[in-house]
């Protein structure tokens, strides 16, 4: 290699080196939080890697790669986005004193995958067991390792039964499930974390418009709508120019009577719930 070949790889690795430094007090469970502000002034508070490199705009190309890397595990697994990082910095942290002594770096590659082999059989034959998906202890174990460094880790066991419960639900045969198209977090002000729990079906977040209907249906009989059930307005913008006081009160009695006709044609169908995508008046 020529000296300039050095000084790239160099580079490189300082960039990667100076992206692990702003993320190594995020790991384990004495990790530090980090205050970020953001482009739009709001305030970050985490201790979650990705998190924080989302936030850094760089233009060099070993430091974006470690980002990308946190992204993708982030995406992929949810958890592991600061020791990705970490490890992948001090792989290049060795790889630069193998450099500094002469040797090539597809030597230093083939080494590394050879370890890796290495590791992965040593997990396979000496660390590795079968565990069985019903089993919440066992998966417990597994979910704790993720929550305990985290803002809810005195909720860890809570979490562990909501989140264990909320996968048994759906059938977990397929081994590439899509988790978020079977399973939504729903937010809801007020009360406390141990008020939450998993609900079959579907949670739609709206109270009822009047005092004296029904909070609690058995077996409901449900309408879907996909029109309006509001008076119906012009297409167009229009304007209309009264002069006489008994004309506006024909005017109100029309919108009036199209209401009651609405609500006399939904009841013909004796529906509990009616469900619609558009606009709909409080009668």
């Amino acid at each position: 290699m020529d000296i300039d070949s050095k000084l790239v790889h160099i580079h490189n690795i300082s960039g990667a080196k100076a992206v692990a430094n702003i993320i190594r007090t995020t790991l384990g469970p004495r990790s530090m939080l980090k205050m970020i502000i953001d482009n739009q002034g709001g305030i970050i508070v985490t201790n979650d890697g990705y998190c924080v490199l989302r936030e850094i705009e760089t233009f060099h190309p070993a430091a974006k790669s470690l980002i990308e890397l946190s992204r993708m595990q982030d995406n992929e697994i949810g958890d592991g986005t600061t020791t990705v990082v970490l490890l992948s910095a001090e792989l290049l942290k060795t790889a630069e004193i193998l450099l500094k002594r002469k040797f090539h770096p597809n030597q230093i590659i083939g080494g590394y995958y050879k370890v890796l082999n290495d590791i992965l059989f040593f997990f396979e034959k000496n660390l590795s067991f079968d565990i069985k998906k019903s089993n919440f202890e066992d998966i417990s174990k597994i979910i704790l390792t993720s929550i305990c460094t985290k803002f809810v880790g005195r909720y860890s066991r809570l979490i562990c039964e909501i989140a264990f419960k909320a996968i048994c639900k759906i059938n977990l045969k397929f081994e590439t499930l899509q988790i978020k198209e079977f399973i939504k977090i729903e937010k809801i002000t007020g009360g406390q974390i141990e008020n939450s729990r998993v609900l079959s079906g579907i949670l739609i977040a709206k109270d009822v418009s009047h005092p004296k209907m029904r909070r609690f249906i058995l077996n409901p009989k449900i309408l879907l709508l996909d029109c309006h059930v509001d008076f119906k307005k012009g297409e167009s913008k229009l304007s209309l120019e009264i002069t006489d006081e008994s004309k506006w009160e024909d005017t109100l009695k029309t919108e009036e009577n199209y209401t009651i006709y609405l609500c006399n044609i939904l009841k013909k169908f004796h529906p509990d719930v009616i469900i619609t995508e558009k606009k709909s008046i409080r009668f």
